[in-house]
């Protein structure tokens, strides 16, 4: 869904620029207000769960997010969000 909504504000911004105005568009990724951690504690088996310190819990967490931050970097890409 972020995605659809990153292209729909690309288009606006670029609609505003060819008719002369100033517009400024940062491209973000959204976590739906979730923290990242969660999300990987969702996607790890039981077992591993239960004797994940906190610091390899973050450095999951990093994980996750560099991977998907390329993956989104990826699909922006492909439909010409970002340069």
């Amino acid at each position: 869904m972020s995605l659809v909504l990153a292209l729909i504000t690309c288009l606006d911004n670029r609609y505003q620029l060819l008719r002369g105005r100033r517009a400024r568009f940062i491209p973000g990724w959204d976590t739906h207000g979730l923290p990242i951690e969660l999300k990987v504690l969702q996607s790890l088996p039981e077992a591993e769960r239960k004797g994940l310190g906190v610091v390899q819990l973050r450095e999951k967490a990093t994980e996750f997010a560099t991977q998907t931050i390329e993956s989104q970097k990826g699909q922006f890409k492909r439909y010409v969000v970002l340069g």
